[in-house]
């Protein structure tokens, strides 16, 4: 007689079909209907530069750390052959990576006997975010900052065991690692530091908390992000100073946003846009703490199993320490992200995966104080996992990115679709360049990821696209960062040999660091060099970024 696959078993693995096929639909999705970014041209750009020999900050400008363009590195040969489509594919396997992670942070964190179903609860709230998979498939930071930030975590969560000082210097160093590919994660590591020095040094009573790691994990941890640090910036410091401050500080602090007004308005969207985003995830934060809140206690008046203070285990698990340093270090690195003058609401992708690992394991911890205290603790431990995946699903086919994957430009009334997903028409412009100019040529563009499609170059000091014109510094303060002022533009412009030229909407547009739009009469100035040394080709409508109008032009004379 074959034995009977109990219910439940039956409805965790549907429960997991189901959140695995929608995360790599949405995933492909991502990568191949999704907008493209300007951003990720320059990044692309930078991973090649980097597989050709050249370094961030000393031979090009960049405005991270040194870490994404030598991980970018390894997918060049991919990016040379498949485009900025590779340079998705690559990305999207980082993205799958932070998803795994975070799912075994959770399991590693959530009570014991609830830990698969935490572990698919984590998976689904990222994996089924139609918002997290795109910006964790197009080449940004957010995906390989995600991943290692959570992996920081996740070594971290070893911490307790035989081997946990050699565990926290991992964490150490995989924290430094995303610090070194996204700034804003290093806001993360003062957290953990506060956090394992009053959860190992600060003398605690007993009964009143989790207190038993070594006081050697908060050294190891420290000296292994110290260490780390020290080989990931102090090289770039010495042989580019200025360039290397400018990307890690310079750039990101000179932009403003105008009054007080402007910038309240700036953080209301901030706030709008992120529940829009992560609806799902803030939905079910809120019903934790509402339920939290109202949680039966047991009758004796004794603490629940799920409430009582866990200490490290022989094999290495300190959950209720890593769920707190990881709560703090996502209000540290959100708080900073809501003080930015520009708070986007994307700067929140890299930290969602740890936000969905302690969230999940949050979940399971309210289901194991219904166990301990109620008969039917089983039966709603599994109502709140299909119920969280069904939220999740809604919540998915409402997000308005996939409304933006398929419908065009309004008509009056009508809605009509998209004839070409955004990809597409970049690999046909790629292919048009291609026409014109062999591969490896130079063009003259601030859209990179032409350049980075058709396999050409761009001139030296517009590595960062439209971000590269600075027309208020000095010669000596633009030429040590690596960008241009605007003598030097004016100057390229009348002497750059690139056969081809290439401008969308974002080109001769922007002025940085204040990240504002150029003068009309400084526009005309810029324009009237580039028309009179190249004419137009072709153009192409609703190109790239906010589908503006690309102008492909040729040299004149050629």
């Amino acid at each position: 007689m074959t034995q009977k696959v109990p219910r439940t078993d039956l409805l965790t693995a549907s429960l997991w079909i189901v959140t695995i096929a929608a995360t790599v639909v949405l995933f492909a999705a991502g990568a191949f209907l999704g907008d493209l970014n300007s951003d990720e041209g320059w990044y692309l750009y930078a991973g090649r530069l980097v597989a050709g020999g050249q370094l961030p900050y000393v031979d090009f400008a960049f405005t991270q750390g040194p870490v994404m363009p030598f991980v970018y590195a390894l997918a060049s040969p991919v990016v040379a052959r498949f485009g900025v489509a590779g340079g998705r594919l690559f990305t999207a396997g980082l993205g799958l990576m932070s998803i795994l992670s975070s799912a075994w942070l959770c399991w590693r964190i959530a009570p014991r006997p609830q830990r698969r179903s935490a572990a698919l609860l984590t998976t689904a709230i990222l994996g089924i975010n139609v918002y997290q998979c795109y910006f964790c498939s197009i080449a940004k930071t957010y995906a390989l900052a995600g991943f290692l930030l959570t992996s920081g975590f996740l070594a971290l969560s070893y911490s307790g065991g035989r081997k946990g000082k050699a565990a926290a210097a991992l964490a150490g160093v995989l924290m430094a690692l995303a610090t070194a590919t996204r700034s804003s994660a290093g806001f993360a590591v003062p957290a953990v530091v506060v956090g394992l020095w009053w959860f190992t040094c600060r003398p605690r009573r007993e009964g009143h908390g989790p207190h038993s790691l070594s006081p050697g994990v908060l050294y190891s941890f420290f000296f292994g992000g110290l260490v780390s640090g020290c080989i990931l910036f102090i090289p770039f410091f010495m042989m580019a100073p200025k360039a290397t401050w400018f990307a890690m500080v310079e750039y990101h602090a000179g932009r403003s946003v105008g009054g007080a007004l402007t910038t309240i308005a700036y953080k209301a969207g901030f706030v709008s846009r992120l529940a829009s985003a992560y609806t799902a995830g803030i939905a079910l934060l809120l019903c934790c703490a509402i339920f939290r809140i109202n949680a039966p206690r047991p009758s004796n008046g004794e603490q629940s199993s799920a409430e009582t203070p866990e200490r490290p285990d022989p094999h290495g698990h300190c959950p209720r320490i890593v769920s707190i340093l990881a709560w703090w270090s996502v209000a540290a690195i959100t708080l900073v992200h809501v003080m930015a003058p520009f708070p986007y609401d994307d700067y929140q992708v890299f930290v969602y995966p740890v936000f969905a690992a302690v969230l999940g394991a949050r979940l399971m911890r309210l289901v194991a104080s219904r166990v301990a205290v109620r008969a039917d603790g089983q039966a709603f431990g599994q109502r709140l996992l299909v119920s969280v995946v069904a939220v999740c699903l809604v919540c998915a086919l409402a997000s308005p990115v996939i409304w933006q994957w398929f419908l065009g430009e309004r008509d009056r009334m009508w809605w009509p679709l998209k004839e070409q997903t955004p990809l597409s028409k970049l690999q046909e412009a790629g292919q048009l360049l291609r026409q014109y100019a062999p591969a490896g040529g130079e063009l003259l563009t601030q859209d990179t990821y032409l350049a980075v499609e058709a396999g050409m170059t761009v001139p030296r000091g517009l590595e960062l696209g439209p971000f590269s014109y600075f027309p208020d510094w000095t010669r000596e303060r633009a030429e040590s960062r690596g960008v241009l002022n605007r003598g030097m533009l004016l100057e390229l412009l009348h002497t750059t040999e690139a056969p081809l030229a290439a401008f969308s909407g974002y080109g001769l547009s922007i002025r940085c660091p204040e990240i504002e739009l150029i003068p009309d009469d400084e526009q005309e100035e810029l324009w009237k060099v580039v028309k009179g040394r190249y004419e137009t080709l072709e153009t192409m409508k609703r190109f790239g970024q906010a589908e503006t109008t690309l102008n492909v032009m040729k040299k004149k004379g050629e």
